[in-house]
């Protein structure tokens, strides 16, 4: 749902000549925030669940 509604923003947004650009800008940018949120998301979970359990 958040790929389809960030397509047709880009659609009524951007000029012709920067669609590419911007697009591209805004993906890898976006990648680096869920690999970044993904790694400490790796280390927190487990260390919730130990907390749980030993409390």
């Amino acid at each position: 749902m958040l790929i389809i509604s960030a397509l047709v923003a880009l659609l009524l947004q951007g000029k012709s000549g920067h669609r590419g650009k911007i697009f591209s800008s805004a993906v890898s940018e976006s990648t680096k925030t869920i690999i970044s949120a993904g790694f400490v998301l790796i280390f927190t979970i487990p260390m919730v669940r130990l907390l749980k359990t030993n409390l």
